[in-house]
């Protein structure tokens, strides 16, 4: 195997581009760092944005239920009292037919 003088190894050695010199590659990793962690904040953002209006918009859903709720159970109330015959009369055909379809235990 054949060596080669110091001076012929230096002369056949490759060079180095200036963005393969390790500084460059450096300042290129710092800048894809820098770039990855703005579109991790950024996207972390628009996260928490997301599931602060779906909250808002569950909570107003709950406050709408509760009204409709309130509602329905007013007007049931102004209906039994201005029908009071009506109210007893349907509440004691709703009573029949849950007998009927209910099974009593241990009556076969």
């Amino acid at each position: 195997m054949e060596t080669m003088p110091v001076e012929a190894a230096a002369e056949n050695a490759p060079v180095l581009r200036e963005e393969t010199q390790p500084g460059c590659i450096m300042r290129e990793i710092e800048a894809t760092r820098a770039s990855v962690e703005r579109e991790i904040d950024r996207l972390r953002l628009s996260v928490v944005r997301q599931m602060e209006d779906s909250a808002d918009a569950a909570r107003r859903m709950v406050k709408r239920g509760r009204y409709a709720a309130a509602d329905y159970i007013d007007e049931a109330s102004h209906q039994i009292k201005k029908h009071p015959v009506g109210s007893l009369a349907i509440a004691f055909a709703a009573g029949a037919v849950l007998t009927l379809l209910v099974p009593r235990p241990g009556k076969k």
